[in-house]
């Protein structure tokens, strides 16, 4: 483990055990790091020591500054921070961060350019996972092909699948197959294009038994789940091609990234609201129990960054 061959963070443990911190001002060993050492020093009162040779910060684990970042799959600061927030915690965090991403040159190549802001059409949050679906299409990507998205708007899990096609005949075999793998939603929301106007898309939504609910035609802003995650998600497609790497496994490592990462509105990752657990990443963590009321919680947070989002609309109006 790092932390064992990390001299600074060795101090750090010993510091915690003996409540010695003030031993800091006689040290002169070069391979501690003093600063980082008095950040540590700052919320001793919140360190615990973890095994023989970790320490804990509100249960998350501290780790030396060399080992950590979390940009795979091109994920932007404000994602990258939460990420590593939600499993580990180490001095100087949001400067690491933003200090990575501002070299890569990845990202740099493909940042959006600012568009006119038109406010989102906000809904209420459904009444629990895979209740209330957004689906949309992607593309043509350089190979011609489609990502077609579905997203739970309860826990903004996403499922992404390649396709080659976006008629009516194309889409209804791979929406049965992300349903017959998560059952079948309430509602499902579209736009208006083709497939989904189609005749044949209505008669598989009837039989299926889920509403289909197609938003406001020239609004597609309305569609605001949809939106929120593609931009990000082709984003790392188009990285992957200025790095030249393949974009399907680029793809995927976005999606691990981006289910994993706790989302702004709810304050749990799409991952846990979906399944009620915490999977694996390359990230060390602490097994955690499950929360009591995670739904209820997420629901309250949502609330909250809804009404904040408002706010900030009409400030801008």
């Amino acid at each position: 483990m790092a932390t064992s061959l990390d001299k600074t963070m060795q101090k750090a443990i010993e510091f915690s055990r003996t409540g010695n911190w003030h031993e800091m001002k006689r040290l002169e060993d070069e391979s501690v790091d003093l600063l980082e050492l008095q950040a540590l020093r700052s919320v001793q009162d919140e360190l615990v020591v973890y095994t023989d040779n970790g320490l804990l910060r509100d249960g998350r684990l501290v780790l030396p500054k060399s080992l950590a970042i979390a940009h795979e799959g091109h994920q932007g600061i404000s994602r990258t921070k939460a990420l590593l927030r939600s499993k580990v915690w180490f001095p100087g965090l949001n400067d690491l961060v933003e200090n990575v991403l501002k070299f890569c040159l990845a990202c740099q190549s493909v940042i959006d350019k600012p568009s006119r802001i038109e406010p989102f059409k906000m809904s209420d949050m459904p009444s629990g996972p895979w209740k209330n679906l957004s689906a949309d299409f992607c593309g043509p990507l350089p190979s011609g092909e489609y990502l077609f998205v579905v997203t739970d708007e309860f826990t903004r899990y996403p499922v992404v699948e390649i396709m080659k096609s976006t008629s009516a005949n194309a889409t209804i075999p791979v929406l049965d197959k992300v349903i017959s793998m998560f059952g079948i939603p309430k509602v499902v929301k579209t736009d208006n294009g083709s497939p989904f106007n189609s005749a044949a898309f209505k008669e598989y939504s009837e039989n299926t038994g889920f509403h289909h609910r197609k938003i406001a035609p020239r609004w597609p802003r309305a569609n605001a789940q949809a939106e929120s995650f593609n931009k990000p998600m082709m984003k790392a497609v188009r990285a992957a091609h200025v790095e030249k790497k393949n974009w399907k496994q680029e793809l995927y490592r976005f999606l691990r990234q981006y289910r994993n990462t706790p989302h702004p509105s709810t304050g749990f990752s799409p991952f846990t609201l979906m399944f009620g657990l915490d999977t694996r990443t390359k990230l060390p963590q602490v097994s955690k129990t499950s929360i009591r009321g995670m739904d209820e919680i997420a629901r309250q947070q949502d609330e909250y960054a809804r009404r904040k989002m408002k706010l900030g609309n009409r400030s801008t109006t």
